[in-house]
């Protein structure tokens, strides 16, 4: 196959994908058990949050609208904006936002992609064990510590920002 070929088979699928996710709007993806309520807290107790992902602005904007969640966030930025992780983009875009310094910059994630983004910005890492890669990878990688349930992420945030 052609890289042309491939390409335009790619962009056919994506199209496909996306007219399909527009048709199933009754589609809710599901958020992990705790994460609004956490972030609800960590938001009354004065963080800012912000995400940053691999996936597209629609699919989050779907995201942040079903769960009624987007107010909860100062920044948030996707790949149709910023380079994909493990590139440091669209931290650094987040944290100049923010007006946020590297050492109070915590970046939590469930890939070595997170990971490796976090390590590119020069900050610090906090890995998920429910997600798509194992605790022992993400330690691997550079998670400076690993929670098991996101009632465990408050004390490991202001561990991690009160060292520096």
């Amino acid at each position: 196959m052609t890289v042309e070929k491939a390409n335009e088979f790619f962009n056919a699928y994506r199209q496909n994908f996306r007219a399909e996710m527009n048709l199933e709007s009754n589609y809710i993806s599901p958020l992990f058990e705790g994460a609004k309520e956490t972030v609800t807290s960590l938001v009354k107790d004065g963080w800012l949050t912000g995400i940053v992902t691999n996936k597209g602005r629609n699919g989050l904007n779907h995201l942040l609208n079903t769960h009624e969640i987007g107010h909860l966030f100062d920044v948030t930025y996707t790949v149709d904006e910023k380079q994909p992780k493990p590139s440091p983009e669209m931290v650094v875009e987040a944290m100049y936002e923010c007006g946020v310094d590297l050492n109070k910059t915590v970046l939590v994630g469930d890939t070595i992609y997170d990971a490796q983004c976090a390590t590119n910005a020069g900050i610090s890492f906090i890995g998920v064990s429910w997600g798509y890669n194992s605790s022992e990878i993400l330690k691997q990688n550079g998670a400076s510590m690993v929670i098991n349930n996101f009632s465990e992420l408050q004390t490991c945030l202001n561990i991690l920002t009160s060292k520096n």
